[in-house]
């Protein structure tokens, strides 16, 4: 077993793993054995369960937050609110890893990935040597922000990798909390999503645009595909009124365009 497939297997860093190795090396299975555990995770399982719970299902308004949208930065600020605890990006980051409710891929490549389930790879390829460079211009003119639209439905990890009691007792996949997620990624890395229950139909997509551009305070062009759900009377309606703030860019076969 690879270094790399043993981190993860257990679910630690490769550094992690090296450190064992070197114990195993030097000491044997007792140095393994008598090793203590990590340093004690800032909040209880308990308040990490909270937390999962409260970004997964709740809009940030509902747990009196000024946020529009939730990101790294408005986690970190949920979680001093609430539990009175101050945490570091980097930290904050870590645990929403762990909770699933970041992912390691959440990037624009990772949005056209997504949008691999319903458009081919040549309409993609050809969206992003053709359009994409336009859309790039369009953005430089107008000072306005890029983002790449995901919508995701998945089961977050019923175990946390961290703060997990040793007598917790683990459920099947299966009966793992499902996360409907709807997020938009810069090209400079900076995420916002919500989670609730209607965010995949229009009226959901709507208020998260409504959401984004409240966040952003400046225009955003956002590139998302091409659905007949997506492309809703009140959504073209009200980006139509609201040109100045928001432009959707439509990744879509150009054979089938309208």
């Amino acid at each position: 077993m690879t270094i790399a497939e043993a981190a993860r297997q257990f679910e630690v860093s490769r550094y992690a793993v090296y450190k064992w190795r070197a114990a195993y090396q030097t000491g044997g299975e007792g140095a393994l054995a008598q090793r203590t555990r990590g340093p004690k995770s800032a909040l209880s399982y308990e308040q990490i369960i909270e937390m999962r719970e409260w970004l997964r299902t709740q809009p940030p308004e509902a747990l009196q937050q000024s946020c529009h949208l939730w990101s790294s930065a408005a986690s970190a600020a949920l979680v001093q609110s609430r539990f009175g605890k101050r945490l570091s990006r980097a930290t904050l980051r870590k645990y929403l890893s762990a909770l699933g409710i970041l992912r390691q891929d959440d990037s624009r490549h990772a949005s056209l990935q997504e949008m691999n389930r319903y458009l081919s790879e040549s309409v993609i390829r050809h969206w992003v040597n053709s359009a994409y460079p336009k859309v790039v211009s369009l953005a430089r003119r107008d000072s306005a922000d890029i983002f790449w639209f995901e919508r995701a439905i998945y089961h977050l990890p019923e175990r946390p990798v961290i703060g997990l009691p040793a007598e917790t007792t683990l459920l099947p996949p299966r009966s793992w909390p499902r996360f409907n997620r709807l997020s938009a990624v810069s090209n400079t890395g900076v995420l916002y999503f919500l989670g609730f229950e209607h965010s995949s139909t229009p009226d959901g997509l709507l208020d998260f645009i409504q959401r984004l551009v409240r966040e952003r305070q400046k225009k955003v062009i956002l590139i998302l595909p091409r659905f007949r759900s997506f492309r809703s009377g009140p959504m073209r309606n009200w980006c139509a009124l609201h040109g100045d703030q928001i432009q959707l860019e439509w990744v879509q076969d150009p054979s089938r365009v309208s």
